[in-house]
């Protein structure tokens, strides 16, 4: 701390004395001007702003733990306990590298890397979902049974949700059929497909075996205007119940496992609509 508030103070100095002519000339005395003031190289410049970086960076880097997880963050359902005892990988945690471990330096390389993917695009499949949903959520909109239909007069709010399938349904690629594992992902809040954020994730489900199926909510495709005035900035449960049972009745084989993955804020349709389903369930 001391460090850092050291050079805190000395950057108004630093500004005002910036200059990149040379280090030393006819009026400097072993680099030093005659005026008895530093000037402030380039190169100076560079390697103070460098042990600025170390000087926050060292706390940072004897703080961290090296393995495991600084806290674990649960809720109180005695389920968990047995979800902890069944998956104890789940304390483990990331294992950050020595000079990786702050959370703003891990952040550069992810940029760099979804750049990269983001010129190397994933080439997804793209399919259309018509989806309508009730104009007053407050009363309801099902009919109180399990199929998913709207109670009478109760629809109206139709629009379209893409779909964006990697690998594509009629591949065969490694050995990808119809009962291949699928993956529903809910994107973050200005995100889509090829950036959800990052599509890392869809390549690694790929290469273990599972076809992801990115959920592009209303007004969040890319060129595709609202067709109602019906809009949701994390998602709507509604249309993503929709979207599973056409997912489950028409793409794929009946014994197709399925997952539910909310990516950022993609969360918060993922943890209400799990939570909403489950009460549906248990009545």
């Amino acid at each position: 701390s001391f460090a850092v508030a050291s050079w805190i103070v000395r950057v108004p100095t630093l500004a005002r004395k910036w200059d990149a002519t040379p280090a030393k000339d006819d009026n400097m005395d072993d680099g030093v001007p005659a005026d008895g003031h530093h000037r402030w190289t380039k190169a100076r410049i560079a390697s103070n702003l460098f042990l600025l970086l170390f000087a926050c960076e060292l706390p940072i880097l004897l703080s961290t733990p090296t393995d495991g997880l600084a806290d674990l963050v649960r809720g109180r359902d005695p389920l968990l306990d047995e979800i902890l005892a069944r998956v104890p990988s789940i304390r483990l945690g990331p294992k950050p590298p020595l000079l990786l471990r702050n959370r703003h330096v891990q952040f550069l390389p992810f940029l760099i890397q979804n750049e990269i993917h983001r010129i190397r695009a994933v080439p997804f499949q793209r399919i259309d979902v018509d989806v309508s949903n009730c104009v007053d959520k407050i009363a309801g909109c099902y009919a109180g049974n399990d199929d998913g239909r709207y109670r009478d007069g109760m629809g109206g709010m139709n629009d379209t949700v893409t779909l964006d399938i990697f690998p594509p349904l009629d591949t065969s690629d490694r050995n990808f059929n119809g009962s291949s594992p699928v993956i529903l992902f809910a994107p973050g809040l200005r995100c889509h497909s090829q950036d959800l954020p990052g599509n890392s994730i869809v390549r690694k489900a790929y290469g273990a075996g599972f076809r992801s199926i990115v959920v592009n909510r209303r007004g969040h495709t890319p060129g595709r205007p609202l067709k109602s005035p019906r809009w949701n900035l994390f998602g709507d449960v509604d249309d993503m119940e929709q979207v599973y049972r056409f997912v489950k009745n028409e793409l794929v084989a009946p014994d197709t496992a399925f997952f539910l993955h909310g990516i950022s804020s993609g969360t918060a349709v993922t943890v209400t609509a799990l939570s909403k389903w489950d009460r549906r369930r248990r009545t």
